[in-house]
């Protein structure tokens, strides 16, 4: 099936351009663990295409009072940009995205995540010049899955909603695409989310490999 009538994709960040979802989760456990709190009972992967806040307010009430929001956010990023040596982009997303740039489509990145953190993605990546706009979860007041991350991409994009497509492999990710007007892409990456009814019910289309967005949108990437 191809969608030509598309004129701009917008990508989730982690999980979906980058394989960065290992290192959220190390880094959560070791920031816990650094205030004497432990979340061992918890699944980190429940956390997957959740914003910080929200995981913050998930695990407050296990920290001592003198511990912030703020300040265990700011712990988070330290930790994970003093190891960004370790990520590793999900196979083809730089040539998928540089083909895309290349066929005339208008690109944008739509995180949940800091922009500091979006910024060590964007450098490991090396995909900046290929993209119009990035939205992260410090140019919004509600983050995924409410509509404004991608909302504010197609705004800054000059694409309406309707004629763009969004690539997400998180169902908080799918959710706030469609409701922003997007058509959704699921990228299955990490197999614990995508196996669930509701990723499944929230994709238009699902996928296993980058390279099929090309497909999708009637793209040839070339030799």
């Amino acid at each position: 099936m191809t969608l030509p009538e598309f004129a701009a994709v917008v990508w989730d960040m982690d999980g979906t351009l980058i394989d960065s979802e290992p290192l959220h989760e190390r880094v959560f456990y070791a920031t816990c663990r650094r205030h004497g709190v432990d979340v061992s009972d918890l699944d980190a992967g429940v956390f997957v295409g959740v914003h910080q806040y929200d995981v913050w307010h998930a695990v407050a009430h296990r920290f001592p009072p003198h511990v912030t929001m703020d300040s265990w956010l700011a712990d988070l990023d330290a930790e994970y940009l003093a190891d960004q040596g370790s990520l590793t982009a999900m196979p083809g997303a730089a040539g998928v995205v540089q083909a895309l740039h290349e066929a005339g489509l208008r690109q944008a990145c739509a995180s949940n995540s800091s922009t500091k953190v979006v910024a060590a993605n964007l450098a490991a990546l090396g995909i900046l010049p290929f993209l119009q706009a990035t939205v992260t979860l410090d140019d919004v007041t509600e983050g995924k899955p409410g509509p404004e991350p991608y909302a504010r991409a197609c705004a800054l994009i000059g694409v309406p909603p309707e004629r763009a497509v969004a690539v997400e492999d998180s169902i908080t990710g799918l959710m706030s695409a469609r409701a922003a007007g997007l058509r959704t892409i699921g990228f299955a990456s990490n197999r614990h989310v995508a196996d669930k009814p509701e990723f499944r019910t929230l994709a238009d289309l699902v996928i296993d490999r980058l390279d099929q967005v090309l497909a999708i949108v009637n793209v040839t990437a070339k030799a």
